[in-house]
């Protein structure tokens, strides 16, 4: 099959080198990765979690703010990061932490993740992934959000390399009537699926959300179903197919009707509920766009 005349041969060609040769990639700090394991943690206490932000100053000062703000609803000022943890809960700290610190991979001064509207994606599907999760199981809710945030990270290491490469991408996309995770392998020889989850190893995040970010384009393929990736999977496509962020894939939406399925929303009406309760929670959000 041809590639298009211009295809971005200049991209390294392999997983490997893309990692090492990409400039300022994404890390994930010491702090969050201490967070998330405290979080998931039933022996851990408040203070454990407080003390694990607290390491960080930059994570901790974005914590508070976001803690802070209409988004969350407490009903008093968080004076402190103890606060916070206190009055939100492990749960909805660790969905916090992580969107501090996830802030930077998607900057919105960065000319190429600007370009595709990386972040504000990344909020939408966190938003959605939260909102469809809480339908079945309320436990879930702050975990489907981080894995919301995660789910695209490999896009933001290629758009710093193709970011002005991505209408030849969707133009093939469209002509071959392919996926664009499908052009990007390809075109790549690895999708942004592949270099996601390559990250998140490399940062030894939990199983269930390496899922997430491995699998978000294709649900049905794990061993075993998933409430996470599937609903990863429905807010993705429900964002894209409301305008929110991430226009580049806009002309190749699809939707594995099997996590619709499991998730409980073949009734058109339950579907449309969730799409005003994601753009609800979206709007909601959209302070949070700018707090970060």
């Amino acid at each position: 099959m041809a590639l298009p005349a211009n295809s971005p041969r200049r991209v390294p060609t392999t997983l490997k080198q893309l990692i090492e040769q990409t400039p300022a990639i994404p890390s994930m700090s010491t702090a969050v990765l201490e967070v998330l394991r405290l979080a998931g943690d039933p022996d851990s206490s408040a203070s454990h979690l407080a003390d694990a932000i607290s390491v960080d100053a930059a994570l901790a000062a974005r914590v508070l703010r976001l803690a802070n703000s209409a988004y969350y609803g407490l009903p008093r000022e968080v004076a402190t990061v103890q606060d916070a943890v206190t009055l939100l809960g492990r749960a909805t700290v660790r969905s916090v932490a992580m969107l501090a610190a996830s802030y930077p991979w998607f900057d919105a001064e960065d000319e190429a993740t600007a370009e595709c509207n990386l972040w504000e994606h990344a909020v939408g599907v966190a938003a959605g992934a939260e909102v469809i999760v809480r339908r079945i199981d309320r436990r879930l809710a702050d975990e489907a959000f981080c894995a919301g945030l995660l789910h695209n990270i490999g896009m933001s290491v290629i758009v710093r390399w193709a970011a002005d490469k991505v209408p030849t991408l969707i133009q093939f996309s469209v002509q071959k009537k392919l996926s664009f995770h499908e052009t990007e392998k390809l075109v790549f020889g690895y999708n942004h699926m592949e270099v996601g989850s390559a990250l998140g190893a490399d940062w030894n995040l939990p199983p269930r959300l390496l899922d997430c970010i491995a699998m978000h384009h294709e649900p049905s393929k794990l061993a075993r179903t998933s409430l996470l990736v599937d609903a990863v999977h429905v807010a993705d496509y429900l964002c894209k197919a409301l305008g929110i962020g991430l226009g580049a894939e806009n002309f190749t939406i699809q939707v594995d009707t099997s996590s619709m399925d499991r998730l409980g929303l073949t009734n058109p009406n339950d579907l449309t509920r969730v799409q005003a309760d994601l753009m609800s929670r979206f709007r909601s959000a959209s302070e949070l766009l700018e707090l970060t």
